[in-house]
């Protein structure tokens, strides 16, 4: 839901301050009775404020949405998207295979990598990272944490288009029967044919395979802004 009216993002941000407001401090004596009800009226349908005895409050979802603004704010502030990037290796340190994915569905049809899921409301991130990679590939393992990515992507006119915190997780000999689904193919690649293998990688990809290379147990934290004319 995208709230796009000055006055409802007003009045939310007014409830963020008070415990509940009545009417008259609410309504600023320049806005029309009318206009104002329709207003509060639209606001309690979509469950964002509530009818106090008193006055209005803000229910929780309600609270979670004008927490999101500062105070003076006319729009909401959205935040950075979080995933998991679930990153399995199986064999021994001389001989290892790497999970990597083909995605096939948009946006980044084709393009390859390591598979990744998005973290739900109140989930933790390991919970995440197993959740995803069976409900993915129906494997089972306990992910380590080793790198967390924030990645920016903008269009080559510089407009911003997605906003992602990225948790890289690995899952070294994750168990069960590999299964494919209908967003992408699973492989297990040789780790000195990823290079060849992936034709089409994700622009984080080669960075991302660097840390993991390099990872001893300490976990590292980067930044980094790509272009694409995908969308």
């Amino acid at each position: 839901m995208i709230l796009k009216h000055k006055l409802q993002l007003e009045i939310l941000q007014n409830l963020l301050y008070a415990k509940e407001l009545r009417y008259s401090e609410l309504k600023e004596d320049s806005i029309d009775p009318s206009q104002f009800v329709f207003h509060i009226d639209r606001l309690i349908q979509n469950s964002l404020i509530k009818k106090t005895e008193n006055g209005y409050s803000l229910t929780k979802k309600g609270m979670e949405i004008a927490n999101r603004m500062d105070l003076g704010d006319t729009q909401i502030h959205y935040q950075a998207k979080l995933s998991v990037i679930l990153c399995c290796v199986r064999g021994t340190k001389n001989d290892q295979e790497y999970l990597l994915y083909t995605r096939k569905k948009n946006p980044f049809y084709s393009f390859q990598g390591f598979p990744t899921g998005k973290v739900k409301y109140g989930e933790t991130i390991i919970s995440a990272a197993q959740r995803e990679l069976y409900e993915e590939t129906k494997l089972s393992g306990n992910p380590e944490l080793f790198a967390i990515r924030h990645s920016t992507i903008r269009s080559l006119n510089n407009q911003l288009l997605e906003d992602k915190i990225f948790y890289a997780c690995l899952f070294s000999n994750p168990t069960g029967i590999l299964k494919t689904n209908n967003e992408g193919d699973f492989c297990w690649v040789r780790k000195e044919e990823v290079t060849k293998y992936l034709v089409k990688p994700v622009q984080e990809i080669p960075e991302l395979l660097t840390a993991l290379e390099n990872y001893e147990g300490t976990l590292t934290f980067k930044e980094d802004t790509y272009k694409t004319a995908i969308f």
